[in-house]
């Protein structure tokens, strides 16, 4: 076993409970997840060298889109997210 493999299996360690949030979802379901800072603290925990990297981001009338690639362990993934915006003024440059 490597060390990347030891890594991996860090990463791979089921999250506490008490750190999954839940969300409404459709037709009845709930969704579970963690929210993102909880998962770049155990990125950064298992893999201190990963890369984030913020290609774009992009503010719409209902929130901001982000655009980011993260490399960890010399995989690369890249993906959009939306986050709503809960101050609706533009000057305050806060989303919570």
């Amino acid at each position: 076993m490597n060390d990347n493999d030891t890594t991996l299996l860090d990463l791979y360690q089921d999250t506490p409970q008490e750190q999954v949030s839940h969300r409404p979802g459709a037709d009845g379901k709930v969704f579970d997840y963690i929210e993102w800072s909880t998962a770049a603290r155990t990125i950064a925990k298992a893999a201190p060298d990963y890369e984030f990297t913020l290609i774009e981001v992009r503010q719409v009338s209902e929130g901001w889109i982000v655009w980011a690639r993260m490399v960890v362990l010399g995989a690369t993934r890249e993906n959009v997210g939306f986050a709503p915006m809960k101050n609706q003024d533009v000057d305050c440059g806060v989303k919570d």
